[in-house]
């Protein structure tokens, strides 16, 4: 009988991510739309969106000397206070070089946020219910996303009101992280992530982090305006953005309970096919004016290619030492903050060229040759026992 997810050492970090999740999901579909409103031409938002990625990364390879300093709890109070402050000054500093600024700084404080989290998840966890304690964690996080966009729709694009309550939300998480009891995992022994050696332990794991960063990081920063330039008003975006969290969260109990007794390679390939082949539904209903099937098509995406990162993660952790995972969880950031930073850019390249269906076709692309690259290791490399 495998062991069971505790439960009762895990719901401080749901609740904190949580938090943080739904003062995003908010603020990540308030900021293109408010942009849009503002002005902003599709290139410029893609330089915004890139931004937080482009500080993403640089929180990867900058937070292990503040764990060393600080140690999490510390580090966690800090960066949320300053996160809302970034947030809150959006709409006071409404041009497009302070977005990239502000949103660059947000970047690199969620990258040291979700670290701490996550590498205290993984410390809990073991290998035999890492899905499952995945699961459970994205769960929560998905419906914190579904509350973001609720929140979307309850507050006005036009006005700077979604900023100052998101900036409000986020200063709630540091609540239930004060919960957690017993000593965080250590600090990243050396202050220079081994992103070669880990990638070398889990190479599938590396190259989902890349796949989704370029796939779905784009969905986050221009979605909002594939959906409007598709017809929808603001309530449709934000049942446009909702339906793939909705949809993700059909499948991810399943599909970990399935991932925690198996190889997890072969649970990510057939996912990551499943995701490619959603992308090529919403393109081509995008280009028919086929607004039900944009919907369709989007809910599956996110059933299939929002659970890459849960997958990925778990696979990656199951072959690292206890005393690594914080370098592991900074590692993971990095490369999937370097994939999202060029995502965006690259997504908004192919809307330009083929209109609003590129953002999926591009998508599309990318987790197709990752589904190729998955099944190349799995034909020539045996399991991690």
């Amino acid at each position: 009988m495998p062991p069971a997810v505790d439960f009762r050492r895990i719901w401080p970090l749901q609740a904190t991510a949580a938090t943080i999740l739904a003062a995003g999901g908010l603020h990540f579909t308030l900021t293109p739309a408010y942009a849009q409103l503002s002005g902003f031409t599709p290139a410029q938002l893609g330089l915004v969106g890139s931004a937080y990625y482009v500080g993403f990364l640089a929180g990867s390879l900058l937070n292990p000397f503040a764990f060393r300093a600080l140690g999490h709890r510390a580090l966690f109070g800090l960066y949320a206070v300053l996160v809302a402050a970034a947030v809150a000054l959006q709409p006071v500093l409404d041009g497009v070089t302070a977005w990239i600024v502000l949103r660059g700084l947000v970047g690199f404080l969620a990258a040291g946020l979700f670290a701490a989290v996550e590498s205290w998840l993984h410390a809990i966890a073991s290998n035999a219910n890492r899905g499952r304690t995945l699961s459970a964690y994205s769960i929560t996080n998905q419906m914190a996303l579904v509350l973001g966009q609720y929140l979307f729709t309850l507050t006005p694009a036009a006005g700077g009101l979604g900023f100052y309550l998101s900036a409000a939300i986020l200063l709630l998480a540091i609540a239930p992280l004060s919960a957690m009891r017993g000593p965080p995992p250590p600090a990243p022994a050396s202050a220079r992530i081994r992103l070669a050696a880990l990638a070398k332990g889990s190479p599938v794991a590396f190259a989902g982090f890349l796949a989704n960063g370029l796939a779905t990081a784009p969905f986050w920063v221009l979605g909002p305006v594939f959906a409007r330039d598709s017809g929808f008003d603001q309530g449709w975006i934000g049942l446009f953005m909702a339906l793939p969290v909705a949809g993700s969260m059909v499948l991810q109990w399943p599909v970990a309970r399935l991932s925690d007794g198996t190889d997890r390679r072969r649970v990510i390939l057939p996912v990551t096919l499943g995701a490619a082949a959603a992308s090529a539904v919403v393109a081509m209903a995008s280009a028919a004016g086929s607004s039900w099937g944009v919907l369709a098509g989007i809910a599956l995406f996110g059933a299939t290619a929002f659970l890459i990162s849960m997958l990925t993660s778990a696979h990656m952790n199951d072959r690292v030492d206890p005393d690594d995972l914080t370098e592991a969880a900074g590692a993971s950031f990095l490369v999937y903050g370097a994939a999202s930073a060029i995502g965006p850019m690259t997504a908004s390249w192919t809307m330009q060229a083929l209109g609003p269906a590129g953002l999926f076709w591009h998508a599309g692309l990318v987790l197709g040759a990752f589904g190729l690259f998955t099944l190349t290791r799995i034909l020539v490399r045996e399991p991690a026992r």
